[in-house]
């Protein structure tokens, strides 16, 4: 009896293979990951409440004084008024994934498929099925906003004061490590990370060369000139396997401490969650392993939809069309977000505002920067 279903000797393929299970793996979402362990504001990119209601969040900001708004004359005159700026928050994306399993099969499954286990806030009874459900939709889940997120990221990155361009600058690690080459490699992504005047940790994300050389890392030692590749430390590297279909084959984004974050809203809470007539709403975390994650993927809630088909039916499945099926039960996993970037306006432009209080040198510049990185 194949099909997955009862038979006296019949061993789960995730007894066997454990991580490398097909469908509990996880395509690596370093953007993602990134934005979920670096939330120091977690609480102010939340639009929601906790009680089931969406909040208007608003920020505000000041442009900084310049250099050329300073005087030589020791008079009265009023050299600048600051001004707050109002930007807003706001979720531009929405995605979900429903999966179906009636209580025809489920009869058929052993006996621990169909013990329940409580999960989820408020906490809610949930067949064991489902929570290996659950782990098979996670990679289509966490790739999904992932994707979306590199999307919305990559017509943001900032203008590198260095180029004068926010266009992707090309970084070569050389192979050939016999000299000091102090404009390539990681030297030269922390040097314009410097010259950007970037804050705090600087997280790198993407794929291709970049990885390999994270990887090579791990068993650096000392170049001919002297210089130990495994002291380049300064960095966060985050491995995402989207980011040359989003970004372009090798092309990394830099991003200092705090100048992207989700933007997340949790629906299912208060006055929204709990029993409403066949469907009961709750939200929970994906039950999902991630080792390599410090408070990554396992971090994302997710909005639950626990929903009771109690007649036989006809339903559009995405993948299958128009099918029968019995009675059951259908639970549908869905997430609002969005991405926050620092303002384009929060440097002074002379240009845009037609006034004679000088350009910022860093104009344009968001925090991000964005390379193709090559090995010659």
């Amino acid at each position: 009896m194949a099909n997955g279903f009862c038979p006296s000797i019949l061993a789960q393929l995730s007894d066997i293979t454990q991580c490398n299970t097909p469908s509990y793996k996880v395509t690596a979402a370093g953007f993602l990951q990134m934005l979920l362990e670096n939330r120091p504001a977690i609480e102010l990119l939340d639009l929601g409440d906790g009680n089931g209601h969406e909040r208007d969040v608003r920020f505000k900001y000041k442009k900084r004084i310049l250099p050329s708004q300073t005087s030589t004359d020791d008079n009265c005159d009023i050299n600048y008024i600051p001004r707050w700026l109002e930007g807003a928050l706001a979720t531009t994306n929405f995605r979900k994934a429903a999966f179906f399993i009636d209580d025809a099969d489920m009869a058929k499954y052993c006996a621990d498929a169909s013990r329940t286990v409580m999960v989820g806030q408020p906490s809610t009874p949930l067949m064991n099925e489902f929570l290996k459900d659950i782990m098979n939709t996670a990679n289509g889940l966490i790739g999904a906003i992932n994707q979306d997120l590199l999307t919305l990221q990559a017509p943001k990155f900032g203008i590198n004061v260095v180029t004068g361009s926010n266009s992707a600058q090309s970084v070569n690690i050389p192979k050939d490590a016999t000299q000091y080459d102090l404009q390539s490699g990681i030297t030269k992504i922390l040097a314009d990370a410097q010259e950007n005047e970037f804050c705090g940790k600087i997280n790198i994300v993407g794929s291709g060369i970049m990885n390999n050389f994270a990887i090579q890392q791990l068993v650096s030692c000392c170049s001919a000139a002297g210089i130990d590749m495994s002291k380049f430390t300064g960095f966060n590297w985050y491995h995402d396997l989207y980011a040359k279909g989003a970004w372009g084959p090798n092309q990394v984004g830099v991003f200092s401490e705090g100048s992207v974050g989700l933007i997340d809203i949790t629906r299912f809470t208060g006055f929204r969650a709990g029993d409403k007539g066949v469907s009961r709403f709750f939200t929970l975390p994906l039950p999902i392993e991630c080792p390599a994650c410090n408070g990554g993927y396992d971090a994302l809630v997710f909005d639950a939809q626990l929903k009771y088909f109690d007649c036989p039916q006809e339903i559009e499945s995405e993948c299958d069309g128009t099918i029968p099926i019995e009675r059951g039960y259908a639970l549908i996993l869905s997430k609002k977000f969005g991405l926050f970037n620092i303002p384009s306006d929060s440097y002074q432009n002379e240009t845009a505002y037609a006034s004679d209080c000088g350009t910022d040198r860093l104009t344009g510049n968001n925090g991000t920067l964005r390379y193709t990185v090559t090995n010659s």
